[in-house]
């Protein structure tokens, strides 16, 4: 998933979503990722491992979100301690939050439990590629400042079949 962020690019994050979600939870879906706060002053505090909870519902940081496979219910623990494993790396200036998600993608398909067709540089370019159409058709614009923003759920493309499934 890609959510905006208080400056230039995006925060990429993985998330966990039931097969059909129901839009007016606000909580069924989960968001693995690494994050960091701004401190006091200016500058960024250090990197932590994050895993939260989110609703379906459209936000105006959740903006578009990937579909890189279908997880089956008895492997979640399991994914759940693979990701809680990834190293989170402090004082690397080329470390971020899209750097921890290609390695918790890697972790995961070297488990078992994600399997691609696909390597990161496709999923990479098509997640940037569809955040950025939707910028343009005015996808996270009000529809009184000319935009279509839907609430009805997030942007979504599957990146196993090739097709949006959620406009």
């Amino acid at each position: 998933m890609l959510h905006a962020r208080g400056g230039p690019g995006y925060h990429w994050a993985l998330t966990r979503s039931p097969k059909r979600e129901d839009p007016t939870s606000t909580n069924e879906t989960a968001r693995y990722h690494a994050r960091n706060f701004p401190l006091p002053g200016g500058g960024r505090g250090q990197w932590e491992y994050d895993r939260g909870s989110m609703g379906a519902i459209p936000t105006n940081n959740a903006l578009v979100r990937i579909l890189i496979g279908k997880l089956k219910p008895s492997m979640r623990d399991q994914m759940e301690d693979v990701l809680a494993k990834v190293v989170v790396i402090q004082g690397n200036p080329q470390w971020n939050c899209r750097t921890w998600l290609r390695t918790a993608i890697e972790e995961l398909v070297n488990a078992g439990i994600v399997h691609r067709k696909w390597d990161w540089e496709e999923l990479e370019s098509k997640a940037l590629w569809y955040v950025q159409m939707k910028e343009k058709e005015g996808r996270f614009r009000a529809v009184d400042a000319g935009g279509t923003f839907d609430g009805t759920g997030i942007p979504t493309y599957d990146l196993l079949r090739n097709c949006e499934t959620r406009k």
